[in-house]
């Protein structure tokens, strides 16, 4: 017999429920300069990716703003941050790294660049993290990523990252 969803941890759109994703309208607005600078948001996103799954602390803190923040959700349950400034993020994801006990991947799916202005963007993607030992490759951990991007002198950086994720990592 199937399982209620009242009775699921977490339940069916926890993180809309919580407020996390306030998706917009889609919008055809995007102009060539727009289009260009969604592209760079979203290799930004995949650069912050690379750093933290090769462990490269200094390319990790080069993703971010100065007076950038990282703060996570556990379904829920359990709040991780903020942690404060491109430095203090990078260190505490890199105090991570020597915990792990896989290989992980850190990917984002479906990434919308829900707004964009001059030199400010929102990004929503879902994630999913996988682990790799012993050749063996595991699901770690899925959820969502909302982002909030700023441009500085042309460069997209990650402002505020926040991550609601859908079981422990």
């Amino acid at each position: 017999m199937a399982e209620k969803s009242e009775n699921l941890v977490p339940g069916p759109g926890w993180a809309s429920a919580h407020g996390y994703v306030p998706l917009n309208p889609a919008s055809a607005e995007a102009g060539s300069s727009s289009a260009i600078d969604r592209l760079l948001i979203l290799e930004r996103l995949h650069r912050y990716s690379w750093a933290l799954d090769e462990c490269l602390q200094q390319p990790l803190a080069e993703c971010f703003t100065e007076d950038a923040t990282w703060t996570a959700d556990l379904y829920g349950k359990e709040d991780y941050g903020p942690f404060e400034g491109a430095a203090g993020i990078a260190e505490w994801l890199a105090g991570s790294f020597v915990t792990m006990v896989d290989q992980r991947r850190h990917l984002f799916i479906n990434p919308v660049v829900d707004e964009l202005v001059e030199d400010a963007a929102r990004v929503f993607s879902m994630c999913l993290i996988t682990g790799a030992k012993d050749e063996i490759v595991t699901p770690r951990c899925t959820g969502i990523y909302r982002v909030g991007m700023r441009k500085i002198d042309g460069d997209w950086l990650i402002a505020e990252l926040f991550g609601a994720f859908d079981a422990p990592w």
